[in-house]
């Protein structure tokens, strides 16, 4: 994510594409055209390609060009993946934005956005501090159903508080959620920055070496 405002759905862009690369299914690749013979996207010199979205309860197929901003310097200003052999971020985001009104986009959620990418029927789940939320039973819930591949899963982040900003947290902002983890009583969940900066500080961060021993980063499979 550069510019652009839709943090949510530059993390729900990662989130399918970790779909993928888990589960050995296509789903994010399957929306965009050409595709070969095996349905997978492929480049077109001719520079034209379509998205397909789901909008307004039915499939559309939204036609693009390859023509991204850029600035002065040359530099991308939509978002884009860190793989520079990779297009197909830039392509989705600009269908997306096509229906959205264009690049100056005030911002989304991630239930539209992948409702939009995949069809799949959304579920919000309000995460608070009180008695009659059940945060052990959302939490195996979360853990089921990433093991089996029926969910895909953001997180968003509430106001801004000192608290939370010390920690590394960005206010008002969507994370994408990779893995969580369950160790005898430790609880761990592994979010992405769409913005690829910007890291969790807190305990277990990349750079706790306390809390990461070398048992748990073994049974974790975790090299930071």
């Amino acid at each position: 994510q550069t510019l652009i405002t839709d943090c949510s759905f530059v993390s729900s862009l990662i989130i399918t594409a970790e779909f993928e690369r888990k589960h050995k299914k296509q789903l994010i690749t399957s929306i965009i055209y050409p595709q070969d013979r095996n349905g997978q996207p492929r480049y077109n010199p001719s520079g034209k390609y379509m998205v397909r979205l789901h909008l307004n309860g039915v499939e559309r197929k939204v036609l693009i060009d390859d023509r991204l901003p850029v600035d002065k310097r040359g530099h991308l200003m939509c978002s884009y993946s860190t793989n520079p052999k990779e297009f197909w971020v830039s392509l989705i985001e600009k269908a997306f934005l096509k229906v959205m009104g264009g690049y100056n986009f005030p911002g989304s959620t991630s239930c539209q956005d992948l409702y939009f990418l995949t069809g799949w029927i959304p579920e919000r789940i309000g995460i608070k501090d009180s008695t009659d939320f059940d945060a052990e039973r959302v939490f195996e819930r979360i853990g089921e159903s990433l093991h089996i591949g029926d969910s895909l899963i953001t997180v968003a982040t509430g106001p801004k508080r000192d608290a939370m900003v010390d920690l590394g947290l960005v206010p008002t902002h969507a994370y994408a959620l990779l893995r969580v983890a369950k160790l005898g009583d430790l609880r761990l969940v592994q979010l992405k920055n769409p913005w690829s900066h910007k890291r969790w500080t807190g305990d277990y961060s990349y750079a706790d070496l306390t809390n990461w021993t070398s048992a748990l980063r073994k049974a974790l499979k975790y090299n930071p």
